[in-house]
């Protein structure tokens, strides 16, 4: 059904797009992540500066933590009574989120179905020109008769987008 030449070429494209996606998953922006060589050979510290003296491991560091908190006792805290609930002041409180964002929605709502609406109503208004459905003079019938005759039997009237024959 499919003469070689065909079949080749398809296999061209089968092959292209594979490489075109193995190209594509390959990540280039290694060389973008990190410092030049330049910058990490600056970057180096200096012998000079560099003191004996080193902090903790983290894990030394850890296990000083732990030998602290074994020494230390655990304090028992004695419960207090609960305060009674009392609801505040509505002037206080004012407008909470939900009712703000809820007010928002609702009159973005109310202005678009508005704009809308306009929209709609300007669109379906009569605008006062010509057109389907109005009266268009064109001139009077024997004026028309003979327009038509000069014309090799036909006349257009741009008033109405009409032939007359």
């Amino acid at each position: 059904v499919f003469d070689m030449a065909t079949i080749v070429a398809a296999i061209i494209l089968v092959v292209l797009a594979a490489l075109v996606l193995l190209g594509a998953s390959r990540r280039r922006d290694h060389r973008a992540v990190g410092l030049s060589r330049e910058a990490r050979l600056r970057d180096k510290p200096n012998p000079s500066l560099v003191s004996d003296d080193e902090g903790l491991t983290g894990r030394e560091f850890e296990q000083a933590a732990l030998e602290t908190q074994k020494d230390e006792e655990v304090e028992i805290v004695e419960t207090v009574p609960l305060e009674p609930f009392v609801a505040p002041d509505p002037m206080a409180v004012g407008v909470s989120r939900r009712q703000f964002f809820n007010r928002g929605i609702v009159g973005m709502m109310g202005l678009s179905i508005a704009g809308f609406g306009g929209a709609s109503l300007a669109f379906l208004w009569p605008q006062g020109v010509s057109g389907f459905g109005s009266k268009i003079k064109v001139g009077n019938v024997p004026e028309i008769l003979a327009e038509i005759k000069a014309n090799n039997g036909f006349l257009y009237k741009p008033e109405g987008r009409m032939w007359l024959t």
